[in-house]
C-alpha cells in the first residue's frame, strides 16, 4: 500500500526511498508499548535516510519531504519534529506518539489525510495533530475522507495520492511551482475538509528542469 504512493510520487518526478526502519531494531512485529520505546531509534534511522537522500545526485537536497501511512505516519511526524531539513509532510492515517506529543516545538508544512471510519487510528488522533499545527502556526490541512477506513479504497487512494503530490509540489518546490502551475486550479480546501469517495517514505523532488 505504501509503495503505490511511492510509485505515484516517482511518476510525478520525485526521487523516492522506502525506508525499512524496523531493520534497525530487528523488529518483526510491533505493538503500542514497543513503538513508544523504539520510535526514537527509528526516528534516527529516518534522519540517516534524509542524509542518504541528500547525497543522491538526482535529489535537490534542500527540498526533502516525508510521507507515511499508519505507523509510518507517526514516524513521519516524529521525523518532521526533529529534523529541520524536512520541508513537508504527508501523513495518511497517522498521529503522534504519546511520548512525542507534549514535546513538539516544530513541524514543517503538513497534510493530514484521514478516514472518518478508521477503527485502527481514530480520527481524533489526526485532529490532535491538526490542533498542534494550529498552535505552531504551520501551513497545514486536514482532509477527512467520508466512509474511509484505515486503508482507503481505490477511489480514496487515488484522491489521497493526488492531494499528496500537489501538496509536495507546492511546499517543496515553492515559488517555482507557483509560476509553472499558475494556469492550474489547485483545490482550495479549507484547513479541515471532508472529501467524498472513497512504514514511512522519504521523498525529494528532482531539480526543476
Amino acid at each position: 500500500y505504501v509503495r503505490r504512493f511511492a510509485d505515484e510520487f516517482a511518476l510525478n518526478g520525485y526521487v523516492c526511498y522506502v525506508v525499512h526502519y524496523f531493520d534497525r531494531t530487528a523488529t518483526a512485529r510491533s505493538n503500542d508499548a514497543l513503538e513508544d520505546e523504539e520510535f526514537p531509534i527509528w526516528t534516527a534511522t529516518l534522519r540517516d535516510a534524509v542524509t542518504f537522500a541528500q547525497h543522491d545526485p538526482r535529489v535537490e537536497p534542500r527540498h526533502v519531504g516525508a510521507f507515511g501511512f499508519s505507523l509510518g505516519g507517526y514516524m513521519a511526524l516524529a521525523l518532521g519534529a526533529s529534523d529541520r531539513r524536512v520541508g513537508g509532510l504527508v501523513v495518511l492515517s497517522g498521529g503522534f506518539f504519546d511520548a512525542l506529543a507534549p514535546t513538539v516545538r516544530h513541524l514543517p508544512p503538513t497534510l493530514l489525510l484521514h478516514g472518518d471510519a478508521d477503527d485502527v487510528v481514530p480520527l481524533a488522533a489526526a485532529r490532535k495533530v491538526d490542533s498542534t499545527l494550529d498552535r505552531l502556526g504551520v501551513a497545514h490541512r486536514l482532509v477527512v475522507f467520508r466512509g474511509q477506513g484505515h486503508g482507503f479504497d481505490e477511489t480514496g487512494s487515488r484522491d489521497a495520492a493526488r492531494r499528496a503530490v500537489l501538496f509536495f509540489d507546492r511546499h517543496l518546490q515553492g515559488r517555482w511551482w507557483e509560476l509553472q502551475t499558475a494556469r492550474l486550479r489547485v483545490p482550495s480546501d479549507s484547513d479541515s475538509t471532508r472529501a467524498g469517495g472513497g512504514a514511512g517514505n522519504a521523498t525529494a523532488p528532482r531539480p526543476p528542469r
